[in-house]
């Protein structure tokens, strides 16, 4: 009993060592997106995503990054990767839809906006619920 007790408790320390290591990936990340530092901003938002790929946010930072340095087809994979993983993020349909436009794929640009549109107004109507 003592040694299941030991690897949980060893278990949900080394979770929250994890989850602490991605916040601060994540901090320092906006920090040097803030910065300007673009190229410095993916690495780190690079190693939060291999740290857990499945977290939406990773994807969508990253891509700003990228778009912020005119990388438009990374930015566009990793947009598209938040929204595969949280098909209803507001956001990434939004940064998404501003590259379609930079790309003059506006068809595909007013898409995406009217979808940032639609999940922005679901999250606002749950406040009222």
């Amino acid at each position: 009993m003592k040694k299941i007790l030991f690897l949980t408790t060893g278990l949900m320390i080394s979770l929250l060592t994890l989850a602490q290591k991605a916040d601060n990936l994540l901090e320092n990340g906006n920090a040097l997106i803030t910065q300007e530092k673009y190229k410095e901003a993916i690495k780190i938002f690079t190693q939060a995503i291999e740290n857990d790929d499945r977290q939406a946010v990773y994807f969508l930072k990253r891509g700003i990054a990228y778009a912020k340095n005119e990388q438009f087809q990374q930015a566009y994979e990793d947009f598209t990767k938040a929204i595969k993983l949280n098909n209803n993020y507001a956001e990434a349909y939004k940064l998404r839809a501003m590259v379609f436009a930079t790309s003059d794929m506006y068809q595909d640009a007013i898409n995406d906006l009217d979808m940032a549109i639609k999940y922005a107004f679901d999250d606002s109507l749950r406040l009222f619920s």
